[in-house]
């Protein structure tokens, strides 16, 4: 068998087990539903998009600008939609987050 084969079947045998786990989860072990949690997950898949942090699918970095720049919209209107709705903490987090996203996506996209 190919290694390209063998590590695409592990990484279905992977994603299986994992969609079997969160299935059988219970509602206290999931996060809190909250603006922070929200954001984060967010953030998540724009780091995930920057290529960051590797893509849990592949376990590989894979920059994909495009779709990073999307994400970082996304927390945009997220900030702009909630402006004066947020705890200072809230606002303070999110504001930190949009600026090491939004540097993260100049560095991938700089010419080199």
């Amino acid at each position: 068998m190919s290694e390209s084969l063998e590590n695409d079947e592990s990484l279905e045998s992977s994603a299986d087990s994992r969609d079997s786990e969160l299935e059988n989860l219970t509602p206290d072990q999931m996060p809190k539903a909250d603006f922070n949690t929200l954001s984060t997950m967010i953030a998540s898949q724009a780091m995930v998009a920057l290529g960051a942090i590797p893509n849990p699918a592949t376990g590989r970095s894979e920059p994909q600008p495009v779709l990073a720049s999307y994400f970082v919209d996304l927390l945009s209107v997220l900030q702009e939609k909630t402006t004066g709705n947020l705890t200072d903490a809230e606002n303070d987090g999110l504001e930190q987050t949009l600026h090491q996203l939004r540097m993260a996506y100049v560095e991938l996209t700089r010419e080199k």
